[in-house]
């Protein structure tokens, strides 16, 4: 069995610096890394990429960004704002897996703004892994499987 948990769970090769993703049946989980976005052009088409992946039959969404330092700066906002969008309304269930108080009140302000009443904030993989329908094994090691899938030099 791969290191995933089951014969379905893969690794998504790694197209960018900003997100690893791994698989799952109808799961999309989507890593955000510690890297700051070198551009605000590069915003576009990492969130496209991840949306891509959500449009091609994985309904569900978990985004963990625990990693990565928040910003709300204007030209941030403006340039997320469209493609964050893009992506919440895509997935069928949108979980949000957010590190601290501040990060989950950007996070839920950030579904508000998209029009996403069905994403969902939370603290621990373990709520994660119940809106998901996984098991908390399972998305540890869906989780791993995405955080070796970026590309550190990539962007």
């Amino acid at each position: 069995m791969p290191a995933g948990g089951t014969p379905e769970s893969r690794a998504l090769p790694a197209e960018d610096a900003y997100f690893g993703c791994a698989l799952a049946p109808r799961v999309l989980i989507a890593w955000r890394s510690s890297v700051p976005y070198a551009a605000l052009e590069h915003i576009a088409p990492s969130f496209d990429r991840l949306t891509d992946k959500a449009l091609d039959g994985h309904g569900r969404v978990l985004l963990d960004v625990r990693d990565v330092a928040g910003r709300n700066d204007p030209a941030f906002e403006q340039a997320i704002k469209e493609p964050r969008s893009r992506l919440f309304l895509t997935a069928e269930k949108v979980v949000l897996l957010s590190q601290s108080p501040t990060g989950a009140l950007q996070l839920r302000r950030h579904a508000r703004e998209s029009g996403a009443g069905h994403a969902t904030v939370v603290h621990t993989e373990e709520d994660a892994a119940a809106l998901l329908e996984l098991t908390p094994e399972h998305l540890k090691a869906l989780l791993a499987l995405a955080k070796a899938a970026t590309r550190p030099n990539a962007s």
